[in-house]
């Protein structure tokens, strides 16, 4: 006879799997929680309105979501909304969330066995034909499947709003300067993901929102340089380690070499303002764990970005 699951059982393996979706999404350089975006629409809301923790909001965003309303099925039956078809027809896959349910449990004697309710007689307490037990709550981990509106379910938005788009005007000569290094080394320039920006090195990819969903103009191209910062590091450019895992020593380095060669190519031409310094100013802090374990860190990232900088203008000098 099979053992049953208890939900101790239950909660070991929804950890599991989720420890193994964020391995290997850190082997990919996929780290959708590295920076906040000014670009999000209203955040990653549920189903009763609340925005989701971070735990599911990584969950959702690894899955490719951006932030918006996402429902469960009954949700969604209760919109009366349904499935939109993906292109090649096929069924929408659904984002596994995790969350605390309360679960009651039968409290048993010493000898193990559930501890049966009885009235003020003694009598056991039956209802609907069956014995009642004593029981107790408690909270353990369970999962739920819900889809996004608007892109895998058509159903009325209940708790949000559509992002409004900024009107910005692009910087000529910042389009300039990336359009003749992505030309030049190889890089697709992707807006595709709107809530994150990354480098991908196994697909030769920098993804940044659109320009659109920035604050300002300058915070776009500031995000913009910093992932063009990364790329310079690929081993068939400057050969930088870019396959360490988030917040290692090795981690930090890259992080600092990006940030700065940001900063440097923003300053250089101008486009900086105090938002922009007061942020790389932030960002270069938050690895002062760092700096304290390794004094020349910041002059060897110096260097490191210098070299990027070249490479992206296209320049030796």
């Amino acid at each position: 006879m099979e053992r049953k699951l208890t939900s101790k059982d239950v909660e070991r393996s929804i950890c599991r799997e989720l420890t193994e979706k964020f391995t290997s999404a850190l082997e990919k350089g996929d780290i959708p929680w590295e920076k906040p975006w000014v670009c999000t629409k209203s955040g990653y809301i549920g189903s009763s309105g609340g925005t989701y923790g971070l735990l599911n909001t990584i969950l959702l965003a690894l899955d490719g979501h951006e932030p918006g309303e996402f429902v469960t099925y009954n949700e969604l039956k209760a919109r009366n909304g349904n499935f939109i078809p993906k292109a090649d027809g096929s069924k929408q896959e659904p984002t596994v969330i995790v969350f605390r349910g309360n679960c009651p449990f039968r409290i048993k004697d010493e000898h193990g066995k559930p501890i049966v309710m009885r009235d003020e007689h003694g009598n056991p307490i039956v209802k609907d034909g069956r014995v009642v037990y004593e029981t107790r709550s408690k909270f353990v981990l369970r999962t739920a499947k819900v889809w996004r509106v608007g892109t895998q379910v058509d159903c009325p938005l209940k708790y949000s709003k559509p992002l409004e788009p900024k009107r910005h005007n692009q910087i000529a000569h910042a389009e300039e300067i990336i359009i003749g290094y992505v030309s030049r080394e190889g890089i697709k320039l992707s807006h595709e993901n709107h809530n994150r920006a990354f480098y991908r090195p196994s697909m030769g990819m920098v993804n940044v929102p659109p320009l659109e969903h920035f604050k300002t103009v300058e915070a776009y191209y500031d995000t913009v340089f910093h992932e063009l910062g990364h790329s310079t590091g690929a081993e068939n450019r400057l050969g930088r380690d870019l396959k360490n895992v988030f917040g290692d020593h090795s981690y930090s380095k890259e992080e600092l070499v990006a940030e700065l060669t940001s900063a440097i190519i923003m300053h250089d031409n101008g486009w900086n303002t105090a938002k922009t310094d007061r942020n790389s100013e932030a960002y270069i802090q938050s690895w002062g764990k760092a700096f304290k374990s390794d004094p020349m860190l910041i002059e060897e990232a110096m260097r490191k970005a210098e070299k990027a900088v070249k490479l992206i203008y296209g320049t030796k000098e």
